[in-house]
């Protein structure tokens, strides 16, 4: 039997139209996975820009806490190895700063700051805290990963993170004195150094900078009587 030219036509007509409908399904099919894809990764992405702001949240303030406390720690023991040795090679006491001057009854009348010896040791302290600084200027610590956290389940657990603690700049020292009634009829004279530096803490992904003051005894004297009332400034 032979098939008719109108016949053979119109088959290859339906042939052709089902071709075409199975290669635009197939592009459709392609296209929704392709938006189905795409729509999958941007929630990934938003996701992990979630976590990412709750970690931030949660982890930075106790990291820049824990790093200050062990940077501040590290230049304290520093700075006051820094001051005891100077102290010492120095044999510096209470008379190489101030002296105590009496009336004729014997009572303390006025305390006489040594000017001259004042600024040479504030200067040698300060040289001497800046090349300790200078000398241990990469500390390295380790903080447990546990206490970044704010779950004292945690706290003090897991890995160690490396914390690298160096200062930024020099540190600046000023001598102080103060008096206090220590009793009956009797008060103390103290000298201390005030001691201020920028300190920079940095973990693997922050980096922390404060500034600590630290107040250091360096000298004290116990005067018999009342507070002198004549007192030069340091």
């Amino acid at each position: 039997m032979s098939i008719s030219s109108s016949t053979f036509s119109y088959i290859r007509h339906i042939l052709e139209r089902v071709v075409i409908g199975m290669r635009r399904h197939r592009r459709r099919k392609f296209r929704g996975k392709g938006i189905l894809g795409t729509a999958v990764f941007l929630l990934i992405i938003v996701l992990l820009v979630i976590a990412a702001v709750r970690l931030e949240k949660d982890i930075r303030p106790s990291a820049e806490m824990r790093s200050q406390q062990a940077a501040r720690s590290t230049a304290n023991q520093l700075i006051s190895a820094a001051v005891a040795d100077c102290m010492a090679e120095n044999e510096y006491t209470y008379e190489s700063f101030a002296t105590i001057l009496y009336d004729e009854t014997g009572r303390a009348a006025a305390v006489e700051t040594l000017s001259v010896n004042v600024n040479r040791i504030r200067s040698e302290l300060t040289e001497r805290i800046n090349k300790e600084l200078a000398e241990n200027a990469d500390i390295q610590a380790k903080i447990p990963l546990g206490d970044l956290g704010n779950s004292y389940l945690f706290a003090g657990k897991g890995p160690k993170i490396k914390l690298r603690i160096s200062s930024a700049g020099s540190a600046s020292v000023d001598l102080q004195s103060s008096f206090e009634s220590t009793g009956i009829n009797q008060s103390c004279h103290r000298i201390t150094a005030e001691i201020t530096v920028t300190l920079v803490s940095a973990l693997p992904m922050y980096d922390f900078e404060t500034t600590e003051s630290f107040s250091l005894l360096l000298a004290e004297s116990v005067i018999v009587g009342d507070i002198p009332q004549g007192y030069f400034e340091m």
